[in-house]
């Protein structure tokens, strides 16, 4: 399935794989998975080997559809998340009690859903001001996430669109031709 090509590996058309495909370009490896809960319980397992080593225990996670099934099943994971935090990789400038809210589905499908004694904490990007005072909200973000970076990991979606982390939920912008 994969062949290797002068410095990189690429791979055909696989039917056959259980679980994930690594592609690997010079250093960087790129894993393809069959489906989106093969790619859950992989990412869960990263997450985890994180959680397991020493230091500052801050992810950047995101938000929309894609990660719903990733936060489901990180649920059910033991964990001490007593210094675990969160912070949205993306967010609409909503309250979070807003169906669109990306805080609120993390919260949803992750924090109420944890059968421990500890729960992550969630930066909220809107943090109770109003959607529509985004000076204050930038202000407020910025000096309460200043001491938390570089953050330990990143874990970014991906749109069916081929968006990651879009800010501007109402732009014209086409993404495949560019205008």
């Amino acid at each position: 399935c994969l062949q290797r090509v002068e410095k990189f590996w690429w791979g055909e058309t696989c039917n056959y794989f259980t679980e994930s495909l690594d592609l690997v370009i010079n250093d960087i490896i790129l894993r393809v998975f069959k489906d989106q809960e093969a790619l859950a319980a992989a990412s869960v397992a990263i997450f985890s080997d994180f959680l397991k080593t020493d230091g500052d225990q801050t992810f950047i996670v995101p938000g929309g559809t894609t990660p719903v099934l990733f936060y489901n099943y990180l649920a059910t994971e033991r964990f001490d998340w007593t210094s675990v935090k969160l912070i949205p990789s993306d967010e609409r400038l909503l309250t979070e009690d807003s169906e669109k809210s990306n805080a609120g589905m993390i919260r949803r499908n992750l924090i109420e859903n944890i059968n421990g004694e500890s729960n992550p904490e969630l930066i909220s990007i809107v943090n109770d001001n109003d959607p529509n005072e985004t000076d204050k909200i930038v202000s407020s973000i910025n000096y309460r996430t200043k001491h938390l970076f570089p953050p330990r990991a990143a874990f970014l979606g991906v749109g069916a669109d081929g968006h990651t982390a879009s800010l501007f939920n109402d732009s014209k912008h086409d993404i495949m031709s560019g205008k």
